[in-house]
């Protein structure tokens, strides 16, 4: 039965058990090769003077016999290396002790090799253990000279056995100290290590989960890192490994950005993400000192930032709807009344002035209702439910039916279909309500002074993944403001007549469905509005 000191000590890491083992090993094979040689070769008079010096070289032969098994079961690891440390280093106690015999005691100054097994067994065993062998080693040496003063003439060695004797006890003791602390040292390094690699793996999980995209370059802008997120919007194929290659030949406009950040042009820059209807913005930092390590490339998804706005905006919205519906409706009515109540009490009067500011009153109210109107509708917009909509069925018939709610003659609206891939994931009730504030927008604004409008709708695709969009173009003298600033901002109207609202919430509705509503620059007269819808998950 193993002791729990011993169960301990082979439950810790036995390598550097092993270790030791190993190397004493070497130590026996060197002292059995050296016994055997200074034997075979020395002069008797100046060698070992004992009756039993013939016996050293068979000894010798037996140890070193002893070292080559050794390293077979060492190499085996069979029995474990407490088992193994015991059997060995008892053997050795034996076998040193009688080639101290054969050699004529301790005046021959073999007496020194008793040290090596009562160290190696403070380094391996428990320390009670080690002491256990020293004591013994102390035995060993005493009885020899008990012997040689019984059955010689020599005189025994007291003071020497008796030194080597306290020299066993330190070994023993001071191994087992250095023993114990470098097993402190081990564990706690050990410690360390997992500490590491938790740190390590929860760092790479966190990257892994972040919302953007980050990469790492080395000295020569060789990619180390790449997440989940920046191979999104860099990459084709976001699945494959790009570790190691130059960042110029994964994503060329980032790698100029790169090399210009690097030459000192910290100004900002926004880049197209690959196959994506969004914009990224890379935010670069040097790692070590000056960089020396690499830089970090943080790529934060614009489209998020739009999204936060687009959330902060309803929020401010719905309060701001609230107001309106208890602030404006009500004396919106008793206006509207008011002014109706004139226009039938004037009916019959002759003013044309009267007549012109009652309609002026009428107008107007009607104009704010609308407001309101179109608030409310985007308050209360259900959330979005994409759905796989084919656009080859279904915009024919929306554009049918956008035709029938003008009246006859209905404007004059031409489809066209550049792709085949005409799958994109939108709620159908939201594309529509899109569709039409677009056509609405392409009558009002769309034609020439005193001209026929010519409305034209085209399905295309764009980047890798055939992303879909869809373009409304009016042949209407264009958009003069700048269009990103101006046109898709609440309340911003150039018609007396209009709210201001219908790009506005034209954009929102595109966002529910992560889609996104543009003005696009194309050759022609006119504007063109541009629905670029997300990516179909069967596309990838």
């Amino acid at each position: 039965m193993k002791t729990t000191e011993e169960l301990t000590a082979e439950a810790l890491n036995p390598e550097p058990r092993w270790r030791a083992l190993r190397f004493y090993n070497g130590m026996r094979l060197a002292i059995a090769a050296f016994v055997i040689i200074a034997a075979l070769i020395a002069p008797r008079a100046t060698l070992w003077v004992s009756p039993l010096q013939p016996a050293l070289v068979w000894l010798g032969g037996g140890y070193l016999l002893l070292a080559i098994s050794w390293y077979i079961t060492i190499a085996l690891k069979r029995p474990g290396v407490i088992w193994q440390s015991h059997i060995q280093l008892s053997l050795d106690m034996l076998m040193i002790s009688a080639l101290i015999h054969a050699s004529g005691g301790l005046g021959s100054g073999l007496g020194t090799l008793i040290l090596a097994p009562v160290a190696v067994a403070g380094l391996i065993l428990p320390t009670r253990m080690a002491v256990l062998y020293a004591a013994v080693a102390s035995i060993i040496l005493l009885g020899e000279q008990f012997w040689l003063g019984f059955s010689d003439t020599r005189t025994p060695l007291w003071t020497q056995a008796a030194v080597l004797g306290v020299m066993a006890f330190i070994a023993a003791l001071g191994a087992g100290f250095l023993a114990r602390r470098v097993q402190e040292t081990e564990a706690l390094a050990e410690r360390r290590r997992q500490d590491l690699q938790t740190l390590a793996r929860l760092n790479e999980i966190v990257i892994r989960n972040m919302h953007s995209g980050i990469v790492v370059i080395d000295r020569d802008q060789h990619i180390r890192l790449l997440n989940a997120e920046a191979a999104r919007l860099l990459l084709d194929k976001p699945e494959q490994d790009v570790t190691g290659r130059p960042l110029r030949s994964v994503s060329p406009a980032l790698g100029e950005c790169a090399v210009r950040w690097l030459a000192g042009d910290h100004s900002s820059h926004t880049l197209a993400a690959v196959g994506q209807a969004t914009d990224i913005t890379p935010h670069f930092t040097p790692l070590g000192h000056d960089g020396r390590v690499g830089t970090l490339i943080v790529l934060e998804d614009l489209s998020l930032i739009r999204h936060r706005m687009q959330e902060m905006k309803l929020a401010a919205l719905g309060r701001l709807t609230a107001s309106i519906a208890h602030e404006i409706r009500n004396p919106l009515a008793a206006m509207t009344q008011a002014g109706q109540l004139l226009a039938e009490d004037g009916a019959a009067d002759t003013d044309e002035e009267k007549r012109r500011l009652t309609d002026m009153i009428l107008r107007q109210g009607q104009r704010i209702n609308g407001i309101v109107e179109s608030v409310l509708q985007l308050s209360r917009q259900p959330a979005a439910q994409p759905g796989e909509l084919d656009l080859a069925q279904w915009l024919p018939e929306a554009v049918a039916r956008y035709r029938e709610e003008c009246g006859s003659p209905g404007p004059n609206i031409d489809l066209h279909f550049h792709t085949e891939h005409t799958r994109v994931p939108v709620d159908p009730a939201h594309l529509t309500q899109v569709l039409w504030n677009l056509l609405d927008n392409a009558r009002q604004h769309g034609a020439h002074e005193h001209g026929e409008t010519a409305i034209r709708v085209e399905v295309g695709h764009f980047g890798h993944g055939h992303q879909v969009h869809l373009d409304v173009l009016d042949n209407g003298p264009g958009i003069t403001q700048n269009p990103d600033a101006d046109i898709f901002e609440p309340f911003f109207t150039t018609s007396h007549q209009g709210t201001g609202l219908g790009l506005f919430i034209s954009r929102e509705l595109c966002e529910f469905n992560g889609a996104t509503l543009s003005v696009v620059s194309h050759d022609g007269p006119g504007a063109c509005f541009r629905i670029s819808f997300a990516a179909h998950s069967s596309e990838h």
